[in-house]
């Protein structure tokens, strides 16, 4: 490194304010530059002493750190196009640093957006332009703010996006939303066969359909059946029999046809002749909602 010194002969007012034209091609990006000034006066008296007290009015010497690269975030709290319910709904939270460095970041905060309705303006998704709403600072890198829960629409996607800004006035380019799923309805199984209250001389598959509020975004999870017989065996798909003692849920198949039309199956189950069955089925969907009303003749039949 080098030193240089620069003699300023002009002065901007009688004050004694005095100013230089750095050109900035000189200076390069993320290094630390120390100034010094010191002033002559007619007689020749050079100053030999030089401050660097911020509280004193004449400070004639200081640093600075030349950065022209704006800062980065991220969001690390909310996973892109997961489903959640109000349990599960974690806090709006991330990180911002400059340069390696949270301490370099003046102000991160976020955006969000309802994709039926409109932008976040605070309390409401009403606004009709994206706006920005600071983040509070949980030290180093981190950054958060509550999730206003109580002004999510079921069924409702949503998209949140984080700008930081650094000590020098960089600001982050704007960059993709996260988006997320906002889940609080109990997915539902219908079973199309058998019928309640038949008599069957075969049934070689057990069959149905299910659905949900966000299913045309892939929101089931899976479908489970369960099957009682009369003398008080549950069935279970490990062993092919109905030698469960107490309450036994098995994976139905499932298959997709997309956007909407989910149907479930299982095949091939060890019926005995002369026997009485109640068969319940249940859904699960992504965000952690489970089906636990069992109405007859819609999830169970006997």
């Amino acid at each position: 490194s080098a030193s240089q010194s620069v003699e300023v002969t002009s002065f901007t007012n009688p004050n004694g304010n005095w100013g230089y034209n750095l050109t900035e091609s000189y200076l390069a990006h993320n290094v630390t530059y120390y100034l010094w000034v010191r002033a002559t006066d007619l007689p020749g008296n050079a100053q030999s002493t030089f401050s660097a007290t911020l509280g004193n009015t004449w400070v004639s010497s200081t640093s600075f750190n030349y950065d022209v690269a704006p800062p980065t975030s991220a969001i690390t709290r909310l996973t892109n196009f997961k489903f959640y319910r109000r349990e599960n709904l974690p806090m709006i939270a991330g990180t911002a640093e400059d340069e390696g460095e949270g301490g370099r970041v003046v102000s991160s905060s976020y955006s969000m957006r309802d994709t039926a309705a409109g932008w976040w303006e605070g309390s409401t998704f009403t606004a009709g332009g994206e706006g920005y709403y600071g983040l509070n600072s949980g030290g180093g890198r981190n950054w958060s703010v509550a999730m206003s829960t109580p002004a999510l629409v079921d069924g409702r996607t949503y998209g949140v996006r984080f700008i930081a800004v650094d000590r020098a006035g960089n600001a982050e380019s704007l960059k993709a939303m996260t988006s997320f799923y906002f889940d609080i309805s109990t997915p539902t199984t219908k079973i199309q066969k058998p019928g309640d209250g038949d008599y069957l001389a075969s049934l070689l598959t057990i069959s149905g359909t299910a659905g949900d509020s966000l299913i045309a975004s892939q929101s089931l999870d899976k479908i489970e059946f369960e099957i009682k017989v009369d003398t008080g065996g549950y069935y279970q798909a490990q062993t092919n029999n109905f030698d469960a003692v107490s309450s036994s849920w098995n994976m139905a198949i499932t298959t997709v046809t997309p956007p909407t039309k989910w149907l479930w199956s299982y095949e091939n189950i060890p019926w005995v002749s002369g026997r009485k069955y109640t068969l319940r089925t249940k859904a699960t969907d992504k965000a952690g909602n489970v089906q636990d009303v069992f109405s007859l003749n819609v999830n169970s039949v006997t």
